[in-house]
């Protein structure tokens, strides 16, 4: 195998936040096939791809020491249950009918593969990525 089946990366945003990801086709017994966490005060969010589902996982206001947390679990988001990329298609098909713009457009892939190779351009030298200076989102077309 040339490169991964499985990849797993925390991103630290501007402001302290944080985010994860995780995806994998080659673990067996896997449950994450493609997933996005986005750690935040309040709780997590929990984007899972399979289920096309975007969770919140938060603790309950009160908490009483020595006793396991109780969790709150709420969907706030469920896409049509489909492969991924049976919707990105239809969504393709869908803007060439209509002419309506895409959600994915060719400067945010750009922007998304660039962040891929700086991650992996980091692990070939052993070290953390730094992915600011990289421009993301600042391309304006005229």
């Amino acid at each position: 195998m040339e490169m991964e089946g499985t990849s797993h990366v925390t991103i630290e945003f501007e402001g302290g936040l944080l985010g994860y990801h995780g995806a994998t086709w080659g673990a067996r017994g896997t449950r994450l096939g493609s997933a996005f966490h986005a750690h935040c005060t309040g709780g997590m969010l929990e984007a899972d791809i399979r289920q096309g589902k975007l969770f919140l996982h938060a603790r309950a206001e009160t908490h009483e020491p020595g006793q396991a947390a109780r969790q709150e679990t709420r969907v706030l988001l469920e896409a049509p249950h489909a492969k991924p990329t049976d919707e990105e298609m239809i969504h393709f098909l869908d803007c060439i009918r209509t002419g309506q713009k895409p959600l994915t457009d060719p400067i945010s892939s750009l922007e998304g593969l660039r962040v891929i190779w700086e991650l992996y351009r980091a692990e070939e030298e052993h070290r953390l990525a730094d992915l600011r200076g990289l421009g993301l989102g600042t391309f304006r077309p005229e």
